[in-house]
């Protein structure tokens, strides 16, 4: 628009400068005048529409700006909701940094913690160890098999009695389950009765790791 106008009056110019010479030398107005007129007419319409354009410069630069203080985070639930209303369209966002990346994953560990408490539940608590990347099973007080476990965790060499053997590997199977449904790398831990801190048998992606009736 701001070209337009700018074109607008240099023709506006041209024009009247043409019509003085065109009166002074044939002393006819009308053709010359008239298209003066009309040229007039276009430059007072480009100067009427060219607040509206400063203005439109003006948020588009306004936008960029603001977009390029968003975080991470934000820029990616805008792309988000762009994506929830536009279908197919997308719009390019840069990679996310660690630290969201991390936020993403506690959440994703948060949950399937929550999966192997479900799973539990007949037996005992799951909860997650962030610094160990550890689920930890804690059985639930004065159940038989809470009973069975703590003779074993005060007893090791008496584990062949209490059918510690057939429970220990089900543990393992979990781990090697979570392993290829969630994440590799993650330990799934068995915690003590009599002492809840103490860990009686560990196992990795299906990997033993601890065992207290092999100590």
């Amino acid at each position: 628009m701001i070209f337009l106008l700018i074109m607008f009056i240099i023709l506006t110019l041209m024009m009247v400068t043409f019509t003085i010479q065109n009166y002074r030398k044939y002393g006819t107005l009308f053709v010359p005048l008239f298209l003066t007129l009309l040229l007039i007419g276009g430059t007072v319409w480009s100067a009427s529409k060219l607040p509206a354009t400063i203005k439109q410069i003006k948020s588009r630069q306004d936008t960029t700006r603001k977009v390029a203080q968003l975080t991470a985070s934000q820029r990616a639930a805008m792309q988000k909701s762009f994506e929830n209303v536009s279908g197919s369209r997308t719009i390019e966002i840069p990679t996310t940094s660690a630290e969201d990346q991390q936020q993403a994953l506690s959440l994703q560990e948060t949950k399937y913690a929550r999966s192997l408490d479900t799973a539990y539940q007949q037996i005992g608590d799951v909860s997650f160890d962030e610094k160990t990347k550890a689920f930890q099973l804690r059985l639930y007080a004065k159940t038989q098999l809470a009973e069975s476990v703590s003779v074993v965790e005060a007893h090791p060499s008496q584990a062949a009695t209490t059918g510690w053997q057939s429970f220990t590997n089900s543990l393992k199977t979990t781990s090697k389950t979570i392993g290829t449904a969630f994440k590799p790398g993650y330990t799934l831990e068995l915690m003590g009765v009599n002492n809840s801190q103490n860990i009686l048998y560990a196992a990795k992606d299906g990997k033993e790791l601890i065992n207290i009736a092999e100590q």
